[in-house]
């Protein structure tokens, strides 16, 4: 599978892999790893886990909770979107809302909405308003339009017509 053809993939070594909002990109944080000379146990300590949470992260068993995401990058010195690897172009607000470190029910709450109702909007089943387009904006640190097509990658995945 060609990671360039497929918005649902994210190139990683050894090809394409699977994407899911949240989870880390082993090869980028094996590679930081290795350039701050850190081991697993080391990450782990720093991040305030288990070293096998950290092992289940880099074997893309778990996906760390959005704060513990944000502290590994931390940790790594890297910005959260390269340790996920997701590329701005296939975002969808999902991994926009993962790398502000925020969960479902924190942004369903500071916009008013029911988990449901946001997890409904957030995989693209329900339109994006206006307004809540402008909360998520300053929410997530991202452009407007940035928000708008992340929520159209969403829409498009579900109906089945990615790019």
């Amino acid at each position: 599978m060609d990671c360039d053809d497929d918005a649902s993939c994210t190139p990683d070594a050894g090809g394409c892999v699977a994407r899911r909002p949240g989870y880390v990109s082993p090869s980028v944080a094996r590679g930081a790893m290795l350039r701050h000379g850190l081991t697993g146990l080391q990450v782990a300590a720093r991040v305030g886990v288990n070293p096998s949470t950290v092992r289940n992260w880099l074997a893309g068993r778990t996906a760390p909770a959005p704060a513990k995401l944000a502290a590994l990058a931390q940790v790594l010195e890297l910005n959260v979107r390269d340790l996920t690897g997701v590329l701005p172009s296939r975002e969808t607000l999902s991994d926009m809302r993962v790398h502000a470190a925020l969960n479902q029910s924190e942004v369903a709450e500071r916009v008013g909405l029911s988990q449901s109702a946001f997890s409904t909007i957030e995989q693209g089943g329900s339109p994006l308003s206006e307004a809540l387009c402008a909360s998520l904006a300053d929410l997530y640190g991202e452009p407007q339009e940035a928000v708008r097509d992340a929520w159209q990658r969403a829409n498009d995945t579900l109906k089945g017509s990615t790019q």
